[in-house]
């Protein structure tokens, strides 16, 4: 099955990939990897026994009941920007999303390890690789990642409160690298490769 959305906007308020800027920082709203936790506990209920039924809930429905950040599109038309934000969906992963736009700006990123949005629940859980790999690359989470100058994304931080964090950086290039959650091991760099292709 195949869904086609139809519709107009008007040009100063589309939110396109091309717009990121070096020292812009990268922001990404909600948890990621929930949705690809909340899969493994639908296809293997046997899994994850030391979380709580409320957690275990949450994973669940993060999966099965996604829920379009429309939310955050008041707050950021509030912002002054010197520039128009860069900014995609992450529905095929955090990391695609962020090679993604900075592919199409032209550009390079790095990101910060510690500050990923990883859903607190699979700390107790998983092992750290494994969190970190369905952070990255889990997908379905179906969040905003947005490109926007430094001051203009503390205050859409701020604003959302929990709801979003400053992940990293844009960077001149065209590498996006990822200092790893507790730094002690070398930064890795980020390919498509790894995460969902499409036909």
């Amino acid at each position: 099955m195949a869904i086609t959305a139809l519709g107009s906007v008007t040009p100063a308020q589309a939110l396109r990939r091309q717009t990121a800027q070096p020292g812009d920082a990268i922001v990404a709203t909600g948890w990621h990897g929930a949705s690809r936790a909340g899969l493994e506990l639908l296809l293997h209920p046997q899994a994850g026994q030391m979380l709580a039924a409320e957690a275990r809930d949450r994973l669940i429905c993060a999966h099965q009941y996604p829920r379009p950040r429309f939310d955050v599109l008041p707050y950021l038309e509030a912002l002054t920007l010197e520039h128009p934000p860069a900014a995609m969906d992450s529905s095929d992963g955090l990391a695609d999303a962020v090679l993604q736009l900075c592919r199409t700006s032209g550009v390079g990123a790095r990101l910060d390890g510690a500050a990923l949005p990883m859903p607190p629940e699979l700390a107790s859980w998983l092992a750290s690789e494994t969190t970190l790999e369905w952070t990255l690359y889990g997908g379905e989470d179906f969040e905003l990642v947005l490109c926007l100058p430094e001051g203009a994304a503390r205050s859409l931080v701020a604003a959302l409160g929990h709801g979003a964090a400053i992940i990293g950086q844009i960077t001149a290039g065209s590498e996006v690298t990822l200092s790893t959650p507790d730094g002690s091991s070398p930064e890795q760099t980020l390919t498509l490769t790894r995460g969902f292709q499409h036909f």
